[in-house]
């Protein structure tokens, strides 16, 4: 949270993490294609475009602005 940190796009997350993240107005959220994780690198800027409209839909699309590629994830929680 002091960090400005707005999401964590992980391969999985555990329960009690995920609910501190959340507490803390972070979202989590999931590869949906968890091989995508190994075409990141450290310090590679990240670019979600339209977050809030696109979180509506279950599917958010993130573009690696120093690699030049586009993958999806999805959030990771409950509906309230």
């Amino acid at each position: 949270m002091f960090l400005g940190v707005k999401c964590v796009i992980a391969k999985s997350i555990a329960r009690i993490h995920k609910g501190n993240l959340v507490n803390h107005g972070i979202v989590p959220m999931l590869f949906e294609n968890p091989a995508n994780y190994d075409r990141l690198g450290q310090g590679d800027t990240l670019e979600i475009l339209s977050f809030p409209e696109q979180i509506k839909t279950g599917r958010v699309k993130v573009r690696d602005m120093d690699k030049d590629f586009e993958f999806t994830v999805r959030p990771d929680m409950t509906e309230s």
